[in-house]
């Protein structure tokens, strides 16, 4: 059994890469290293000539869980239904985010690093195309970093548009969820009770060219879902993740796909891998500068002395939404540099600064336990930070401390999102509560649950729909979402869920009586 990155039915995605060598072909990426420093990889259709050093090998993934209220999503997007129509391909091309990974460096590489010299690498896609994994016209870049070996790239998503759950397998559901292509990947469902409690996720399988073909043991074929409740064939054993990165073998009797949630696929993710290997070479000493041919080595400077090069940054932030934000702006300052025969020179030293702000988020509910037809409340603090990642070009350590130009906006609007929707005799509350903004610095945003206009003493409070389940003696899990939006920078808004639930022991009913 394969081991996943993502348990449970919460998002969750890696950051990306993108430098390699096509699959059955001689045409490599590579580029020299400069620790902390961001690096475009150049393309090279020859024999790779430096010192092999070593190789390793890692498969990084990518998930994005499809959400009851209408939208697939991980920490770097979100790309509503509306948008893509239910179409494979307008959803792959919808997500066009760039994404980073990074991993650890073998201790041959770092001492190289450590002693000065240029290390190269060469990376290739195992037994995949590289540009059938990610976007090479949206280019790539690097850099060596406490340790690690960061990248940047733009993942491709590959589905098998001749089949998906809704026209094939499973009647009733209100979207039809795509298959992910073989062998880019696979389907993932969050597993819960039938009495609404999270028990982790599973892995499926589907095979286009043979339907019948149910995969081993522990793993879920569409065809074993027997509903649009997600309810699976009887006596089947299941293999479930756990968030704590345990598993279990669970009996399909006793779980299902989601609580309710998977006629509109709100348990259900597309999880892509992307094999890698990596090949480390040995440059030469980053010391060691070769004569350009001028001054024929006279070490007295040049009268018009080279402008310092300036090399590529990374991509800003394209993606609609994150929680994590880069941009990179642009500065310069006026030297003075000597000149033999007249004197001095005053040129423009231009500078890059990367910067990323990350949003953080806490949140409070009460009560967490009340009989449905009650409400609960929610409060909920978020927090931006803001740090310059790397500063490039220029001419000297100008600008090393230099705070961005652009202003950075925290969050402005925040909704709870629930699986049900209350009517009485004033109105209906939707599935969708949007929280009151209460404060605003910049930096921090607070919101708090505002008055219900279903309330006929306009409680601040989000009322339970009275039919769902639980009960004193059999007390019921029910999850709700919060998505936090809004504010950012550079044109890229921060978005964000997180997942709560509260626990049902009971109905208002529960409580009604009569006195004399």
């Amino acid at each position: 059994m394969r081991k996943n990155i993502l348990s449970g039915g919460r998002i969750f995605a890696l950051l990306f890469l993108l430098c390699m060598l096509f699959a059955g072909t001689q045409s490599a990426y590579a580029a020299s290293n400069v620790w902390g420093r961001w690096q475009t990889a150049i393309s090279e259709d020859k024999t790779y000539e430096n010192s092999f050093i070593v190789s390793a090998q890692n498969t990084f993934s990518v998930e994005l869980w499809h959400y009851s209220g209408g939208y697939w999503g991980n920490n770097f997007v979100r790309i509503y239904d509306k948008q893509v129509f239910d179409d494979p391909d307008q959803l792959a091309e919808a997500v066009n985010a760039v994404m980073e990974f990074d991993m650890a460096l073998p201790n041959e590489v770092i001492s190289l690093l450590n002693d000065g010299y240029n290390v190269d690498v060469v990376m290739s896609a195992n037994g995949i195309p590289l540009n059938n994994i990610f976007n090479l016209n949206k280019g790539f870049t690097f850099k060596y970093e406490n340790g690690k070996i960061v990248f940047k790239a733009y993942p491709k998503f590959n589905f098998d548009k001749r089949y998906n759950y809704r026209d094939h397998f499973v009647a009733g559901l209100n979207k039809a969820i795509p298959f992910v292509a073989a062998p880019y990947g696979y389907n993932r469902y969050a597993m819960w009770t039938k009495n609404g409690r999270s028990v982790g996720a599973a892995n499926g399988f589907f095979n286009p060219d043979n339907i019948y073909d149910t995969g081993s043991e522990g793993i879920i074929h569409p065809s074993q879902i027997k509903n649009n409740l997600g309810h699976l064939q009887s006596d089947l054993n299941i293999y479930v993740d756990r968030e704590n990165g345990t598993f279990d073998w669970m009996s399909s009797n006793n779980i299902a796909i989601g609580y309710k949630t998977f006629a509109n696929a709100g348990t259900v993710a597309v999880h892509f891998d992307y094999p890698i290997t990596i090949s480390f070479y040995k440059g030469g000493k980053m010391t060691d500068i070769p004569n350009n041919g001028k001054n024929n080595g006279n070490p007295e400077p040049d009268d018009e002395p080279p402008e310092p090069e300036q090399p590529d940054l990374p991509d800003e932030n394209t993606s609609s939404c994150g929680e994590v934000i880069r941009w990179t702006e642009e500065d310069s300052h006026t030297i003075t540099k000597s000149c033999r025969r007249h004197g001095s020179h005053k040129y423009a030293c231009k500078h890059k600064f990367i910067y990323e702000t990350s949003l953080s988020v806490k949140h409070t509910m009460s009560p967490k336990t009340l009989k449905s037809g009650y409400g609960f409340a929610v409060d909920l603090n978020t927090y931006v930070s803001t740090r310059l990642v790397s500063h490039s070009g220029g001419c000297n350590s100008w600008g090393n401390n230099r705070s961005p130009q652009k202003t950075v906006q925290a969050p402005t609007k925040a909704d709870v999102k629930l699986n049900y929707a209350v009517t009485n005799i004033i109105g209906t509350q939707g599935n969708t509560v949007p929280l009151e903004r209460t404060a605003n610095n910049g930096t921090q945003t607070a919101f708090t649950t505002a008055e219900n206009p279903i309330s006929i003493i306009k409680s601040r409070t989000i009322y339970t729909e009275v039919s769902l389940a639980g009960t004193a003696e059999a007390p019921e899990t029910h999850s709700y979402d919060i998505y936090i939006y809004g504010g950012g920078v550079n044109g890229v808004e921060f978005c964000k869920t997180i997942t709560d639930c509260f626990v049902i022991n009971g109905s208002m009913f529960d409580d009604d009586g009569t006195t004399s």
